[in-house]
């Protein structure tokens, strides 16, 4: 979490570079990153492997690089700035907000609108993100977007890991990761009792759940699960730690509602591990045939889940057909090698 100065700090820095860069007192270009590099969580890791990538270019123009994640006052004072000194704006839109997530999502979301109409490039982090602006957009923003120039590029995989596969395709090793917020009680209860199904298959050996999960259960629930010794929890977990969780596990199961790019799944397939994915979101996008999707049919705090009989059904599937969803995992590494994905950003930066 960024403190208050620490957000004042950033924007007084980024604001200084651009208006002494524009009398001319500094000479070198950069891209302002904002908020985005001192996050601890997906986007902001994320950013920092894209910042690292680039950081031996050379660019002729000051960039901002704004974020969808970015609070509703940043994305105004940076579309300002931009605005006053000349400077272009590359967004790299992840998503919507919707009532289940933000009390006031339609200011936020209108907030995004309006960072997309005033940025010179869009990035689509996943088809899902695409059409999600679209569906919240009426006719007459939907101009604004039609003529605007962007892509859609999915997060991308890690080329730097070694590929570790521990499994003997007899015993299953099952990680489940999440932030398991207060506003997504459902998905903790949802992990909950479909974990408590996994003692009766012998095929599973471990299941790990890495996240703030005990925080939503209730106290006979947190007893229960505890008790299980198939079951193991870690409530905290950094970024590098659950990388080497990965690449001990044998798949992943994700079943987050609506997840638009989520890097968890391109840090797993950069393992060669294939996943159990929610059919709404762009992480299926991500993971194309490396993954098992079980069929949605029930409505949970007002998303579209699978019950827990069609994810059991979707795991026996992903064990039966284990080394052909693995095989196909590592096909999708090479496809969304992370040097494509900076390549491509140098080509758009370059490009303004």
């Amino acid at each position: 979490m960024i403190k208050f100065r620490g957000k004042i700090e950033i924007i007084i820095n980024d604001f200084s570079h651009l208006l002494l860069s524009k009398i001319g007192l500094i000479k070198y270009k950069k891209i302002l990153w904002g908020r985005s590099p001192h996050l601890e969580f997906g986007p902001g890791i994320r950013t920092l492997r894209l910042k690292k990538g680039l950081q031996k270019e050379f660019f002729d123009k000051n960039i901002i690089y704004m974020q969808s994640h970015w609070p509703w006052y940043e994305i105004m004072i940076y579309s300002f700035l931009a605005k006053l000194l000349n400077i272009k704006i590359i967004f790299n839109q992840n998503g919507i907000y919707s009532k289940n997530y933000k009390q006031n999502f339609k200011f936020y979301n209108f907030t995004l609108l309006f960072g997309i109409i005033i940025s010179d490039y869009i990035i689509y982090q996943s088809n899902f993100c695409f059409k999600s602006i679209y569906h919240i957009s009426n006719n007459f923003v939907r101009k604004f977007l039609n003529n605007k120039n962007y892509s859609i590029l999915l997060n991308p995989t890690l080329d730097t890991i070694e590929k570790v596969s521990n499994n003997n395709n007899q015993n299953y090793t099952i990680l489940i990761c999440n932030s398991f917020s207060k506003d997504r009680l459902y998905y903790s209860k949802f992990i909950y009792n479909l974990v408590s199904n996994f003692d009766k298959n012998k095929k599973i050996a471990k299941t790990i759940i890495a996240g703030n999960f005990l925080n939503n259960l209730n106290k006979i629930e947190k007893n229960d699960i505890q008790s299980k010794s198939k079951i193991e929890i870690i409530q905290k977990a950094s970024n590098n730690e659950i990388l080497k969780l990965i690449s001990k596990c044998s798949f992943i199961v994700h079943l987050n509602y609506g997840d638009p790019c989520p890097n968890f799944i391109c840090e797993a397939i950069s393992f060669g591990k294939p996943s159990i994915l929610n059919d709404v979101g762009g992480a299926k996008e991500i993971a194309l045939n490396s993954c098992v999707i079980p069929k949605n049919n029930m409505i949970l705090d007002g998303q579209k889940m699978p019950d827990i009989t069609n994810c059991l059904n979707s795991i026996e599937q992903m064990m039966s057909r284990y080394d052909f969803y693995k095989e196909s995992a590592k096909i999708r590494t090479r496809e969304l090698n992370i040097n494509q994905y900076i390549n491509k950003h140098i080509e758009i930066i370059k490009n303004l």
